[in-house]
């Protein structure tokens, strides 16, 4: 049975009750996730900031254009793992490879 629920439209966003989703995703991807947090929270943002609010800002963001949805897409499906790292400015010139440490599920410690 689909669930059903009114969402007032002067309310805040954040503040409506949340669906819980399962999405699944290429690890470097989601390394760049826990960087681009890390970049908030350097920039200003609560440490408390979490990937599942990143995550909804940016699909906020996103543009409500579907030739600009499909050029994402296309840009995603041929990126490269180098694409994805933060900074990789400070790569060694002779790197071949990004080492990914798993990290537990939930909430990062602050």
């Amino acid at each position: 049975m689909a669930r059903q629920k009114d969402f007032p439209l002067d309310s805040l966003l954040r503040d409506s009750d949340t669906w819980s989703t399962s999405m699944h995703w290429p690890a470097p991807l989601h390394r760049r996730l826990d960087d681009l947090v890390d970049l908030a929270v350097a920039a200003g943002e609560p440490t408390a900031l979490s990937r599942a609010e990143l995550v909804a800002a940016l699909i906020f963001s996103a543009p409500e254009i579907g030739d600009q949805l499909r050029e994402m897409l296309r840009r995603f499906r041929v990126a490269k793992v180098l694409e994805t790292v933060v900074g990789r400015d400070s790569l060694a010139t002779d790197s071949k490879v990004i080492t990914l440490a798993s990290r537990r599920p939930g909430r990062r410690r602050a």
